[in-house]
């Protein structure tokens, strides 16, 4: 079976999954140990490590007089300790705007698929 997403295919077959939008590539099922998702800064999105600058309540540590711009993403992190990201927002959004709401739900669907494979 394959369940694909924008940014996303799962590959039961070959119990791997394949990021399309993020860290490209394969990951086998088994080498996943956590899945959460996450919000990138979107100043920081592609320049640092994959979720190293995450926007949190709606405020990132550095600026809280604007609301910041940010991806929508899962952090897959691996069994060896590294991490792959997964973003589902395309473009950049702010909390509670549609567009976040949207790729929240689609972030959730994503991550519990997921967990329902690596368990």
């Amino acid at each position: 079976m394959k369940k694909e997403f924008q940014s996303v295919v799962f590959d039961d077959e070959n119990k791997k999954l394949s990021i399309l939008i993020g860290t490209c590539g394969d990951v086998a099922y088994s080498d996943i140990e956590k899945a959460s998702i996450a919000n990138e800064d979107a100043k920081f999105k592609g320049k640092s490590a994959p979720f190293a600058h995450q926007v949190l309540g709606g405020v990132t540590f550095m600026s809280i007089a604007a609301e910041p711009s940010l991806y929508v993403g899962i952090k897959l992190t691996l069994k060896d300790h590294s991490v792959r990201a997964i973003y589902i927002s395309d473009i950049k959004t702010q909390f509670n705007t549609s567009i976040y709401q949207k790729d929240r739900e689609e972030a959730e669907e994503i991550q519990k698929l997921i967990q329902e494979r690596i368990q």
